[in-house]
């Protein structure tokens, strides 16, 4: 299946300082953000061209112009407490599965259905779309 593409998404994730008063630690929130010197966190994915461009360099270097346009973006975003660049190579999608659109049904009995941006487009749009057509297989299958 062509559902990915081989170029990559870099993404930025990084850890605001803490706030000067941290919340309380819950059970609903990670083993991170309960600590009293966590801050938020937050993560910043550019777009494919970007990712598909900036495939073969290494992460010191692409992380700059991520942080650059970020700041851009966001100015009064403070400046992060860490900072971690991760590359996916495997992440979006360039060409969606062909003649499947939104879902692909792999067996009737038992009912197995595959879905996601895959068989649509590469955004969050693609994933709603794909979601609502396995929802109709789903539902017509009861």
């Amino acid at each position: 299946m062509a559902c990915t593409g081989n170029e990559t998404s870099v993404s930025v994730t990084g850890r605001l300082p803490p706030r000067h008063s941290p919340p309380a630690p819950s059970p609903k929130r990670d083993r991170m953000s309960s600590r009293p010197t966590a801050g938020r966190r937050w993560w910043c994915t550019p777009a494919v061209p970007f990712g598909v461009e900036h495939l073969e360099e290494e992460k010191e270097r692409v992380q700059p112009f991520i942080m650059d346009e970020l700041h851009r973006l966001m100015p009064d975003l403070p400046p992060p407490a860490s900072v971690k660049c991760q590359k996916w190579r495997y992440s979006q999608v360039t060409r969606s599965v062909a003649d499947c659109p939104g879902q692909m049904t792999l067996l009737s009995e038992p009912l197995l259905v595959c879905g996601g941006d895959g068989f649509t487009q590469s955004n969050f749009d693609g994933c709603i779309e794909s979601a609502l057509k396995v929802f109709q297989v789903l539902k017509s299958s009861l």
